[in-house]
C-alpha cells in the first residue's frame, strides 16, 4: 500500500507538471513582441501610473510616485522635499488655486481624494500618517486593477483551477493508498505547492491588445531612457523645452527613466534656475536644485 501511495504521489505530481507545461505552451507564453521604435508620446488615455501597472504587471510604489508627480505637474498639488541630517522628508499639499485645468484619470482622482481630501495643511510622509497613506495606496491600486486588470492580461484561471484540482486529487490518493504520512508524502505535497505557485505566476500572459501596448511602452522608454541617441532619431524628437520636460517627467518616473530624463535637461534646468523662472513652477519645491538627485529621489 505504501508503494501504491508513492506511485500515486510521484505519478500525480508528474501529471500536474505535464498538464501545466502543456497548458503554458498553448496559452501561457507571451505573444511575440513587435518591432520596437522610439515613441515620443504616451498612448492616449493612459495615465503614468496605469502604464507602469501594465508594464510591471503589478501595483508597486512606482505607480504611487508616478501618480503623485503627474498630479503635481497638472497643478493639483505641490511636492516639497526637505533635507535633514539623516534623511529626506517629502510632503504634499493641495493647490486648488492652480488645479482643475486638466481632466484627471479615475485612479488619480481617487488617490488625490483619499490622500488629501479637503485638507488645507501639508501632509508629511512619516510614520504618524502611515494609515492614511496606506489607505490611499490601497484605493489607488483597486482603481488601477479595476480599469486595467483584465483587458491587457489573461490570468488563464480555468487552467489554474484544473491544476489545483489535480494537485488535490494527487494528495488525496496518497492518503488513501498510504498507511502513514511519511517524509515522502511531505516532499510530494511541497513539490505540488511549489509547482502551483510558480505556474500561477507563469500562466499570466498579455493579450494581443496588451502586447501592442507593451510595445508602445518600450518605444516610449527608448525615448525617455536613452541618453545617447543617433543623430537621425534626435532630429525627430520634440524640442528639449521645459514644457516637454514637465509633460514627460511623470512617464519617466513610471517607466524607471527619471534620472536619464532629468539629466538630459540639466543645462535647461540650470538656466531656468539661474533666471529664477523655476520658482513660478508651483508643483515642486526643495532646499536644493531641480536635479536628478533631487526630484527623482
Amino acid at each position: 500500500e505504501n508503494n501504491a501511495g508513492m506511485l500515486a504521489g510521484g505519478g500525480g505530481w508528474l501529471a500536474v507538471l505535464g498538464f501545466y507545461l502543456f497548458s503554458w505552451r498553448r496559452v501561457g507564453k507571451d505573444p511575440k513582441a513587435g518591432i520596437i521604435i522610439p515613441r515620443y508620446t504616451a498612448p492616449d488615455g493612459y495615465s503614468p501610473a496605469a502604464l507602469r501597472y501594465i508594464w510591471r504587471r503589478k501595483y508597486d510604489s512606482g505607480c504611487f510616485s508616478a501618480a503623485l508627480v503627474n498630479l503635481a505637474v497638472k497643478g493639483e498639488l505641490n511636492i516639497r522635499r526637505s533635507d535633514g541630517w539623516l534623511n529626506r522628508m517629502f510632503s504634499v499639499k493641495r493647490t486648488p488655486e492652480q488645479g482643475g485645468k486638466y481632466t484627471l484619470a479615475p485612479g488619480e482622482q481617487v488617490l488625490l481624494d483619499r490622500l488629501l481630501g479637503h485638507r488645507k495643511t501639508r501632509l508629511k510622509f512619516e510614520n504618524k500618517n502611515h494609515s492614511k497613506i496606506r489607505s490611499a495606496l490601497k484605493n489607488h491600486k483597486r482603481s488601477l486593477v479595476s480599469d486595467f486588470g483584465q483587458r491587457y492580461f489573461s490570468l488563464n484561471g480555468s487552467v489554474l483551477r484544473r491544476g489545483v484540482v489535480l494537485s488535490i486529487l494527487t494528495a488525496l490518493l496518497m492518503f488513501v493508498f498510504s498507511r502513514y504520512a511519511g517524509a515522502y508524502m511531505a516532499v510530494v505535497i511541497a513539490m505540488l505547492v511549489i509547482t502551483n505557485v510558480l505556474f500561477f505566476r507563469w500562466m499570466e500572459a498579455p493579450t494581443m491588445h496588451g502586447r501592442k501596448l507593451l510595445d508602445h511602452i518600450e518605444g516610449l522608454r527608448l525615448y525617455l531612457g536613452e541618453a545617447e541617441r543617433p543623430d537621425l532619431e534626435r532630429q525627430k524628437e520634440p524640442l528639449a523645452t521645459f514644457e516637454e520636460f514637465e509633460k514627460q517627467l511623470p512617464y519617466a518616473v513610471a517607466l524607471d527613466c527619471a534620472s536619464t530624463w532629468v539629466d538630459r535637461f540639466e543645462s535647461e534646468l540650470a538656466r531656468l534656475q539661474e533666471a529664477g523662472q523655476l520658482k513660478h513652477r508651483g508643483w515642486y519645491s526643495s532646499q536644493g536644485d531641480l536635479s536628478s538627485s533631487g526630484i527623482t529621489s
